[in-house]
C-alpha cells in the first residue's frame, strides 16, 4: 500500500470511528470525595428537558452537614452550589435529601434534621431559591413533633402549585406497634405557604422511600403499603380532576415481612404509559420486578422478572427516554462489598445482556440512582468506598 493510500485510510477510519463516538457517547463523570469526611446520599433529577440534569449530594464532616447540587452540563459536572449546612441533621444512607429545579426557574430543596433526643426523631425541612437566587429560610410541611417524618418525594400539580408526600409519623404512639405511619401530602406556593394538606394512605411501611412523578392527569404516587398480617406490596395513589384517589395494589406479592426492608419503588413515564419497578421477596424468593400501564390511568400489566437470587439486595432505579427505552439498575452483595447491575431495554421491550456497572460501598451504598435526559443521556450516581470514606461517583452510562 502506498504511503497515500495509507494516509487516505487512516483518515477514513479516524472519521468513522468519531462519527461511532458522536452516536456513541463514553462513559465520563466525576468522584466527589471530600477531605476529613464523608460524601453520601446522591439524588439525580432531570424533570425538565430544556434545563440539565442535577446532581444533588450530602457532604458531612465530624457534626456537620451540608446539601448541596450542581448541573450536567455537556458530559461534565459542573461547579456545586450549596443550599444549607447546620449541626443535628439526620444523616444515613437510606432517608436522603433532594434538590429539584421547576421549569419556571424555582429551586426545591429537602433534608431532614432531628426533632428530639429519640433515634428516629426527625423531620423535613424545605427551602426555596428562585431563578438561581438565594435560599430562603427553611420550613417544614408537617407538626415539628419527636416522631419520624421522612422518606420524601417531590412533585408538581398542571397548575404549577408544588407538592411533597413523606411517610408521617404524627399517629405512631409511644409503644412501638401502638400506631401506624402514614402517606401524606402537602402542596404549597413559591413563596412555601401551604396550601393544603391530606392523608392518602393511613397504613404504610416505616421506612421504605416513595417515588413521585406529574403526568398531564396529575400527580402519581408509589410507595410500599402495610396491610394487616404485615403483608407490605407495592401501592399506587394516582389524581384525577385535581383529587386523590384511593391507593391501588401494582401486583399483589403477598410479602409477609414483620420489619420494613427498607426497599421502596420507582417510578417512570414510559410512552404513553407508566413503569414501576420494586424489590420484593415474597415467598422466601428475593427478585425484582417491573410492572407496566399502557396509560397513567389503566391498571399495570402482569410484572416481568428482571433480577433473582439471594444475593440480591435490590434498591433500585429507574430511568425511561422518549422514545420508548428504560433502564433498571440494582444492587447484589458480594461479601463485603456490593455490585450495580444494569438491564437496558429497547423501544418494545427488547432486552440487551445484562452489565455489570461498577463496585459499590456495600451495604452502605444507600441507592444508587438514573436520570436520562435528552442532552446528557443516561447517568448514574452511587456512594464508593475510598480509604474507608465514602464518595460518590457520577458516570454517564449511555448517550442520548
Amino acid at each position: 500500500m502506498g504511503k497515500r493510500a495509507f494516509i487516505l485510510l487512516a483518515v477514513l477510519l479516524a472519521a468513522l470511528v468519531l462519527a461511532w463516538l458522536s452516536r456513541h457517547p463514553q462513559p465520563s463523570g466525576s468522584l466527589i470525595a471530600v477531605a476529613d469526611g464523608e460524601a453520601l446520599a446522591p439524588r439525580l433529577s432531570a424533570d425538565d428537558p430544556d434545563r440539565p440534569p442535577i446532581l444533588s449530594w450530602l457532604e458531612h464532616r465530624h457534626d456537620e452537614s451540608a446539601l448541596f447540587y450542581a448541573p450536567i452540563l455537556e458530559g461534565r459536572l459542573g461547579d456545586a452550589i450549596e443550599v444549607a449546612r447546620g449541626r443535628g441533621w439526620f444523616v444515613n444512607w437510606a432517608d436522603r435529601p433532594a434538590v429539584r429545579i421547576t421549569s419556571d426557574g424555582l429551586t426545591v430543596a429537602h433534608w431532614i434534621e432531628r426533632s428530639g433526643k429519640q433515634p428516629y426523631a426527625y423531620g423535613i425541612r424545605i427551602a426555596l431559591a428562585a431563578d438561581g437566587g438565594a435560599f430562603a429560610p427553611p420550613f417544614s410541611p408537617h407538626p415539628w413533633l419527636p416522631s419520624e417524618f421522612g422518606f420524601a418525594s417531590h412533585l408538581r400539580w398542571p397548575d404549577g402549585t408544588l407538592g411533597l408526600v413523606w411517610l408521617d409519623g404524627r399517629a405512631l404512639g409511644e409503644q412501638a406497634g401502638e400506631g401506624a405511619m402514614q402517606l401524606r401530602h402537602a402542596a404549597f406556593d413559591r413563596r412555601g405557604r401551604l396550601l393544603r394538606e391530606e392523608v392518602l394512605d393511613d397504613r404504610v411501611c416505616e421506612c421504605c422511600s416513595t417515588d413521585a412523578l406529574s403526568t398531564p392527569q396529575g400527580p402519581v404516587v408509589v410507595y410500599r403499603g402495610r396491610e394487616e398480617g404485615e403483608i407490605r406490596d407495592i401501592r399506587l395513589v394516582r389524581t384525577r380532576e385535581g383529587r386523590w384517589q384511593a391507593p391501588i395494589t401494582v401486583h399483589p406479592d403477598r410479602w409477609q415481612i414483620a420489619a420494613c426492608p427498607v426497599n421502596g419503588p420507582r417510578i417512570a413515564v414510559l410512552g404513553e404509559g407508566l413503569a414501576v419497578a420494586w424489590f420484593t421477596a415474597a415467598e422466601g424468593r428475593p427478585r425484582l420486578l417491573l410492572a407496566i400501564a399502557p396509560t397513567p390511568e389503566a391498571p399495570f400489566a402482569t410484572p416481568l422478572e428482571i433480577a433473582a437470587g439471594d444475593d440480591l439486595l435490590g434498591r433500585v432505579a429507574l430511568a425511561a427516554a422518549p422514545d420508548g427505552r428504560l433502564w433498571v439498575s440494582y444492587l447484589r452483595e458480594a461479601g463485603k462489598a456490593s455490585f450495580i447491575e444494569l438491564r437496558a431495554y429497547g423501544p418494545g421491550g427488547i432486552e440487551r445482556p445484562r452489565e455489570t456497572v461498577a463496585k459499590a460501598a456495600g451495604r452502605r451504598a444507600g441507592f444508587p440512582e438514573l436520570a436520562y435526559h435528552p442532552r446528557e443521556g443516561l447517568w448514574a450516581a452511587w456512594t464508593v468506598e475510598r480509604d474507608g470514606r465514602r464518595a460518590i461517583e457520577l458516570r454517564r452510562l449511555a448517550g442520548p
